[in-house]
């Protein structure tokens, strides 16, 4: 059963200039608020579809939805505006597991004074702002085509996608997936799994308590706190991380630091320096290859079993400041032992120097 309170709120706010006719006028944004609570009859996820706009989800304890809908629209008058504004809506439906929203827009609208008959894109003439309050134990799924999406307090995790615009999560425990295709995606203080994806943009992410996946096809990747390991790729762009497990990490024209790494590392890169600063919790192997671009290998504190160092340059030079027993040397290339040699190490780039280093401590 769902209740609806609506009111109505027609105000001008902004004034802008309508191309394409052979004078201008002005269109001004018009607005309408609505309320409505959404009763849960069993149901344990909420599914958000098709929202061109702002969208904020917040987890209360409570076992009802509310949702607060701001239409906007740009009209010429008031008339034109109650008629645009009416042609949107929140569709709600529902299964036996499942309630779903979906934001509905008119493909087409018919303006009274500009010579452009039809405006046949919603965008930027209607779009929808959305609050929702809903039961932190329900899992959220959204899907956005561009705006503003900021998820909070949830307890069952949630999955999220946005075409282009900003993701911002926090204060979730569960499970995370995100997907965005362009713009800034920020998700902070996750206790679970976190898997974030990106074509062009920036991915941060930081106090994550389980493990992480994160790719991006060009950007910036900032990542820190992470108390699990760290599968990431980034084909063009930069990544930072300050705080992680093992880490498997891959990129194609990449500039990488890794600081406070605590387990093994698996890397490669065909461009771009690699540089990873590790304090090992035990044992750990560490292999980091590059076609082009400098590797460094920097101890902050020592792996009291040791390890076996293979490194090897073909076009650059080697410089380790370790407790080695040198086994083999090469022009480019160098052999031995720390301590026990129990872990393994082997660093290798075509193009660029290595630099391997221990702490005295």
């Amino acid at each position: 059963m769902t209740k609806r309170i609506s009111m109505t709120i027609l105000a001008v706010t902004a004034a802008v200039l309508i191309a394409g006719s052979p004078g201008t006028y002005a269109s001004s944004e018009f607005e309408e608020l609505s309320t409505s609570d959404i009763s849960i009859e069993g149901q344990t996820k909420l599914i958000i579809e098709g929202i061109n706009g702002r969208l904020s989800v917040i987890g209360e304890k409570r076992d009802d939805i509310l949702l607060k809908v701001v239409k906007k629209g740009l009209a010429d008058d008031r008339e034109e505006a109650d008629e645009m504004l009416s042609l949107m809506e929140v569709r709600v439906t529902r299964t036996a597991e499942t309630i779903r929203l979906e934001a509905v827009y008119p493909k087409k609208f018919r303006t009274k004074k500009n010579i452009i008959s039809f405006v046949i894109s919603r965008a930027p003439r209607m779009s929808m702002e959305i609050t929702l309050l809903m039961p932190e134990g329900m899992k959220l799924g959204a899907s956005m085509a561009s705006g503003v999406v900021n998820v909070n307090s949830l307890i069952s995790g949630a999955d999220i996608s946005v075409a282009s615009g900003e993701l911002n999560v926090r204060d979730i425990r569960g499970c995370i997936k995100a997907a965005l295709s362009s713009g800034a995606m920020e998700v902070i203080n996750v206790d679970g799994t976190v898997v974030l994806s990106s074509a062009s943009g920036t991915i941060k992410a930081r106090e994550i308590s389980g493990d992480m996946e994160a790719s991006i096809a060009s950007g910036r990747m900032e990542l820190s706190e992470l108390g699990g390991g760290l599968k990431c790729s980034i084909e063009y762009g930069s990544i930072t991380v300050d705080g992680v497990g093992d880490v498997n990490f891959h990129g194609i024209a990449a500039e990488s630091s890794f600081t406070g790494v605590r387990g093994a590392v698996d890397a490669s890169t065909a461009s771009g320096a690699a540089d990873f600063r590790v304090i090992p919790v035990g044992d750990a192997n560490y292999s980091i290859i590059a076609s082009s671009g400098d590797i460094s290998l920097i101890f902050i504190t020592r792996m009291e079993s040791g390890y076996v160092l293979k490194a090897g340059t073909t076009s650059g030079e080697i410089s380790i400041d370790l407790p080695i027993d040198v086994k083999k040397v090469g022009r480019n290339s160098i052999t031995g032992v720390v301590r026990e040699g129990k872990s393994k190490v082997f660093l290798e780039t075509a193009s660029g120097d290595i630099i391997v280093e221990e702490s005295e401590e």
